[in-house]
């Protein structure tokens, strides 16, 4: 099932469309992940986002940027398809989970460690903090790449965050300043200019622009922040 802005048929599921284990929704586009490991895409194809090679085969994750796609395969390796995007880097390999922002892409390798790229052919200077990690991050175990920043989740449940700031004009987004008290977490979702984290009592903090939460929000058991929204799962099956 899929809902909200329709403009480009990403809501359009595809008839019969089932085994579904995974799904990702991009900028205008959406994907699915089968049980037989095999990817379906709908929506935009304006920058062939929705061109799913057809050799792809073993997908274990996917993650749907604004205008690319992102797949992880059972041996580790990254797929990547878009009109106009490079090869995945030969850096990028041994990973166990991946997340596609706005023009970049972020790849968690099973030691810990992060590897990001970029999925222009022309790369702007402005970009180049959404590549640049923080230096020593290590044992991470979730990540989220949003328009101007990364969020990362470590196995100490802290959190770390980097990126850009907006262009010229925009409100400063203060994607650095991580509650200084947050501690417990358990995953993290980047947003547009808003950041959510989930603690491991099922409360949700978020900070940046945005950041107000609903007044009673509690048992979440995962978080997904938009561009201008933002989306927590309960596990009452009540909201």
């Amino acid at each position: 099932m899929a809902w909200g802005g329709n403009f480009y048929g990403q809501c359009n599921v595809p008839p019969g469309l089932s085994n579904v284990v995974g799904i990702s929704a991009g900028g205008s586009h959406s994907l699915a992940l089968k049980r037989d490991g095999t990817v379906v895409a709908w929506g935009s194809d304006q920058y062939g986002a929705c061109e799913v090679p057809i050799e792809l085969i073993n997908v274990v994750d996917i993650a749907a940027g604004q205008s690319h796609s992102l797949a992880l395969k059972d041996d580790g390796t990254v797929v990547a398809w878009s009109r106009e995007i490079w090869d995945v880097p030969d850096f990028v390999r041994d990973v166990v989970g991946i997340s596609a922002g706005h023009e970049h892409s972020l790849a968690l390798k099973k030691n810990g460690t992060v590897v990001a790229w970029l999925q222009k052919i022309y790369q702007s200077s402005d970009d180049l903090p959404l590549l640049d990690s923080p230096s020593g991050l290590a044992d991470v175990v979730c990540l989220s790449a949003s328009w101007y920043h990364n969020l990362v989740t470590k196995k100490d449940g802290t959190v770390t965050a980097w990126g850009r700031d907006p262009g010229p004009g925009e409100k400063n987004f203060p994607y650095k300043r991580v509650p200084y008290s947050l501690s417990d977490v358990v995953s993290v979702s980047a947003g547009y200019k808003t950041s959510l984290a989930l603690k491991r009592d099922g409360s949700v903090v978020a900070w940046g622009e945005g950041k107000r939460l609903p007044a009673v929000l509690s048992n979440v058991v995962s978080i997904s922040a938009g561009n201008s929204h933002a989306l927590a799962l309960k596990n009452d099956s009540s909201d």
